[in-house]
Protein backbone atom coordinates (compact mmCIF):
# COMPACT_ATOMS: atom_id res chain seq x y z
CA UNK A 1 0.00 0.00 0.00
CA UNK A 2 1.34 3.42 -0.93
CA UNK A 3 1.22 5.38 2.33
CA UNK A 4 2.13 8.65 0.61
CA UNK A 5 -1.52 8.98 -0.46
CA UNK A 6 -2.82 8.59 3.12
CA UNK A 7 -2.99 11.84 5.07
CA UNK A 8 -0.97 11.77 8.28
CA UNK A 9 -3.89 12.00 10.68
CA UNK A 10 -5.49 8.97 9.03
CA UNK A 11 -2.39 6.93 9.93
CA UNK A 12 -2.87 7.92 13.56
CA UNK A 13 -6.57 7.08 13.37
CA UNK A 14 -5.77 3.65 11.92
CA UNK A 15 -3.23 3.09 14.70
CA UNK A 16 -5.80 4.11 17.33
CA UNK A 17 -8.45 1.76 15.93
CA UNK A 18 -6.05 -1.19 15.68
CA UNK A 19 -4.71 -0.56 19.18
CA UNK A 20 -8.23 -0.39 20.60
CA UNK A 21 -9.48 -3.47 18.71
CA UNK A 22 -6.43 -5.59 19.60
CA UNK A 23 -6.04 -4.20 23.15
CA UNK A 24 -2.44 -3.17 22.62
CA UNK A 25 -0.60 0.11 23.06
CA UNK A 26 -0.81 2.61 20.19
CA UNK A 27 3.00 2.95 20.27
CA UNK A 28 3.33 -0.76 19.41
CA UNK A 29 1.03 -0.26 16.44
CA UNK A 30 2.96 2.84 15.30
CA UNK A 31 6.26 0.93 15.50
CA UNK A 32 4.74 -1.93 13.49
CA UNK A 33 3.49 0.54 10.87
CA UNK A 34 6.96 2.09 10.58
CA UNK A 35 8.51 -1.36 10.21
CA UNK A 36 5.95 -2.22 7.52
CA UNK A 37 6.77 0.96 5.58
CA UNK A 38 10.49 0.14 5.82
CA UNK A 39 9.89 -3.44 4.69
CA UNK A 40 7.83 -2.25 1.72
CA UNK A 41 10.58 0.21 0.80
CA UNK A 42 13.24 -2.50 0.92
CA UNK A 43 11.04 -4.81 -1.16
CA UNK A 44 10.63 -2.08 -3.77
CA UNK A 45 14.16 -0.62 -3.78
CA UNK A 46 16.32 -3.55 -2.63
CA UNK A 47 17.53 -4.97 0.64
CA UNK A 48 20.86 -3.16 0.41
CA UNK A 49 19.16 0.24 0.69
CA UNK A 50 18.99 2.10 3.99
CA UNK A 51 15.25 2.63 4.18
CA UNK A 52 14.12 4.51 7.27
CA UNK A 53 10.58 5.44 8.23
CA UNK A 54 9.26 7.57 11.05
CA UNK A 55 5.67 8.56 11.69
CA UNK A 56 5.25 11.71 13.75
CA UNK A 57 3.19 10.74 16.79
CA UNK A 58 1.27 14.04 16.83
CA UNK A 59 0.63 14.78 13.15
CA UNK A 60 1.08 11.39 11.50
CA UNK A 61 3.52 12.85 8.99
CA UNK A 62 6.16 10.50 7.67
CA UNK A 63 9.79 11.42 8.34
CA UNK A 64 10.90 12.31 4.83
CA UNK A 65 11.54 15.93 5.73
CA UNK A 66 13.95 15.09 8.55
CA UNK A 67 15.76 12.60 6.31
CA UNK A 68 16.17 15.23 3.59
CA UNK A 69 17.31 17.79 6.15
CA UNK A 70 20.04 15.37 7.27
CA UNK A 71 21.18 14.89 3.68
CA UNK A 72 21.08 18.62 2.89
CA UNK A 73 22.46 19.99 6.18
CA UNK A 74 25.92 21.02 4.91
CA UNK A 75 24.47 22.18 1.60
CA UNK A 76 21.97 24.47 3.35
CA UNK A 77 24.86 26.31 5.02
CA UNK A 78 27.16 26.37 1.99
CA UNK A 79 24.60 27.30 -0.68
CA UNK A 80 23.99 30.98 0.18
CA UNK A 81 27.61 31.80 -0.72
CA UNK A 82 27.53 29.86 -3.99
CA UNK A 83 26.06 32.24 -6.55
CA UNK A 84 26.57 29.97 -9.54
CA UNK A 85 24.47 27.07 -8.20
CA UNK A 86 21.19 26.90 -10.08
CA UNK A 87 19.82 23.63 -8.75
CA UNK A 88 20.56 21.04 -6.03
CA UNK A 89 19.68 17.41 -6.79
CA UNK A 90 19.40 14.78 -4.07
CA UNK A 91 20.38 11.77 -6.13
CA UNK A 92 20.65 8.10 -5.17
CA UNK A 93 24.32 8.44 -4.22
CA UNK A 94 23.54 11.26 -1.77
CA UNK A 95 20.85 9.14 -0.13
CA UNK A 96 22.73 5.84 0.02
CA UNK A 97 26.20 7.10 0.96
CA UNK A 98 27.88 10.12 2.51
CA UNK A 99 28.16 11.82 -0.88
CA UNK A 100 27.04 15.42 -1.17
CA UNK A 101 23.98 16.24 -3.27
CA UNK A 102 24.65 17.09 -6.91
CA UNK A 103 24.97 20.81 -7.57
CA UNK A 104 24.02 22.10 -10.99
CA UNK A 105 25.86 25.31 -11.82
CA UNK A 106 24.51 27.94 -14.18
CA UNK A 107 26.57 28.60 -17.24
CA UNK A 108 28.36 31.91 -17.22
CA UNK A 109 26.76 34.39 -19.55
CA UNK A 110 29.27 35.59 -22.06
CA UNK A 111 29.31 39.20 -23.02
CA UNK A 112 29.19 39.69 -26.78
CA UNK A 113 32.50 40.75 -28.23
CA UNK A 114 32.57 44.38 -29.27
CA UNK A 115 34.49 45.68 -32.19
CA UNK A 116 36.63 48.44 -30.95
Amino acid sequence: MDTSSIPGLELIQVADVVAREKSIEREEVMLAMEEAIQKAGRAKYGLDRDIRAMIDRKTGARGLRSILEDILLDTMFDLPGMDSVEEVVVNEEAVTSDAAPLMIHAEKKREPATAG
